[in-house]
């Protein structure tokens, strides 16, 4: 409309100027170049006078200005900025031409009125068509759209977006456990949704922090806090998009996100996660505790002949080894069933077997002189014997059954009329005597230990 408005003035100025000088010419009779310098001149001054008007400003009456909304000073100077640099290069394009072809044309026809001793009617003419027609051209071109090939719409600069943005750090964030809260660290960014600055007595930054948010916390009430790390890669893609607000006005986003537990609850997590690493181990090495004693009880135990063929089978079929060992299999076996020695297999256990057995059993002499197989056995007293008894029932030399026992057997003897041999009995165990003589000590065959020789 400013465009169309000024062309119009423009173009009835011209005309009635180039009439009043051709009816000057007439009146006065001007010569031919007189005319032909007006067709040039007019045309030219009514182009510069329309480029002129194009660059003027566009005033505001005082008594209007303050009426006008305000704008923001950053976005006021980029359209001012845009608009300035577009006007310049389309008024100087299309007013440098439309110059030239007009100065041109003008001399073309003035050069033409001379060589063909034009009228005067003539020349009044061409002083008021060419100043219009060239008017009316500027104004043609300054109408027609700029258009831009397709293949290099893509590579045009994109209209700069105002955005802002706001950084907000360790905000407590809800997780999946009671009393372990994330620390959420992130830069908020926006910009209006229209394009436009919105309603002034809105705070943006606010309503962008408050989505932002909401936004995480929807996901991060739902993931362990163990997993911090994690759930920071998933809210950074999360809030990477620009999405609007509840309210429309704006678009948010967040990035350079950041998710982190607070030393204490991280060192609370790490000692959970210990303890629980320690139980699954006790747990496995309990239960693998248990299956052994059960395969060993229940399967290899249960009695001799599977602990033999068990024991053949650990020692790569080695039969002699094996048949040798017996007797200490049938002792184990029984000792894990809580029985006692199948009669079977007593002949093969040492202390069980009867002294015939042990004889023919015993190895031949090596000529060492020591043990029994010395040429001259040393006699052997009731309390050996019952020595060896405790040894084959397992008892230890610590152990204070053995004096109660050997006490016992002592009384046992007196009963039965063998003092000599509860002396004896009581002397091997360190019992005091019931009978005090002075010659007790010098009975023969009596160690005068004073002390259990277990």
């Amino acid at each position: 409309m400013k465009n169309s408005g000024r062309g119009t003035v423009t173009a009835l100025l011209t005309v009635i100027c180039g009439l009043l000088l051709s009816v000057l010419g007439l009146c006065f009779d001007w010569p031919g170049w007189a005319w032909g310098l007006l067709a040039v001149l007019l045309p030219a001054v009514s182009v510069l006078a329309l480029r002129t008007t194009g660059r003027r400003g566009h005033t505001v009456p005082p008594e209007l200005a303050a009426h006008l909304p305000l704008e923001p000073v950053e976005r006021r100077e980029q359209r001012v900025t845009r608009r300035r640099g577009e006007k310049a290069m389309k008024n100087s394009g299309r007013g440098t031409v439309t110059a030239l072809l007009t100065v041109i044309c003008g001399l073309l026809l003035s050069v033409l009125g001379l060589c063909f001793d034009w009228p005067g009617w003539a020349w009044g003419l061409l002083a008021v068509l060419l100043p219009a027609v060239s008017v009316l051209a500027l104004r043609t071109t300054g109408r027609r759209g700029h258009t831009v090939p397709p293949e290099l719409a893509a590579h045009l600069p994109l209209e700069p977006v105002e955005r802002r943005e706001q950084r907000v750090t360790r905000v407590a964030l809800p997780s999946e456990w009671d009393d372990y809260d994330f620390l959420f660290s992130a830069t908020v960014r926006w910009f209006p949704a229209d394009g436009t600055t919105g309603d002034p007595l809105v705070n943006p930054g606010g309503l962008a922090v408050d989505t932002v948010l909401d936004r995480a916390r929807a996901i991060t009430e739902k993931r362990p806090p163990g997993r911090a790390s994690l759930v920071q890669h998933e809210l950074n893609g999360a809030l990477g998009w620009m999405t609007p607000d509840a309210t429309g006005q704006l678009r948010v986003m967040a990035e350079s996100v950041t998710l982190t537990l607070s030393e204490p609850d991280q060192e609370r997590l790490d000692k959970l996660a210990s303890v629980r690493k320690d139980k699954a181990v006790w747990e496995h090495e309990r239960t693998y505790e248990q299956s052994r004693r059960e395969y060993l009880g229940k399967d290899v135990l249960q009695n001799t002949g599977s602990a033999v063929v068990w024991w053949l089978t650990r020692n790569d079929d080695q039969v002699e080894k094996t048949v040798g060992d017996i007797g200490l299999l049938a002792q184990l076996s029984s000792a894990a069933n809580n029985e006692d020695v199948p009669d079977r297999y007593r002949p093969l256990v040492p202390h069980l077997a009867p002294p015939a057995v042990l004889d023919e059993a015993l190895p031949p002499y090596t000529g060492n002189g020591a043990g029994p197989w010395a040429e001259e056995p040393i006699p052997r007293t009731p309390a050996d014997h019952f020595d060896d008894f405790l040894k084959s029932a397992a008892f230890t030399a610590e152990d204070p059954q053995c004096v109660l026992l050997a006490e016992q057997m002592a009384d046992l003897l007196d009963q039965d009329g063998k003092p000599e041999a509860a002396e004896a009995l009581r002397w091997r165990f360190g019992i005091p005597s019931h009978v005090s003589t002075p010659d007790a000590a010098d009975e023969p065959g009596i160690e005068q230990t004073g002390e259990p020789s277990l």
